[in-house]
């Protein structure tokens, strides 16, 4: 089954890099990165450069 996490404050995991490879290997194809301020909305995009066509 593929999984789409459609709201993750991707920002606050202090473990960001073992979180992503995780969730691939349960499944996740894509995760929706989600923003409360600028602060975190730039950190999201940021995150999103990094992992094209994941984040």
């Amino acid at each position: 089954m593929r999984l789409v996490d459609t709201h993750s404050h991707l920002d606050e995991l202090p473990e960001l890099e073992r979180e992503l490879q995780e969730a691939r290997e349960c499944g996740v194809v894509a995760v929706v990165g989600v923003g409360m301020e600028r602060e975190s909305n730039g950190k999201i995009l940021q995150l999103a450069r990094e992992h094209r066509n994941f984040v």
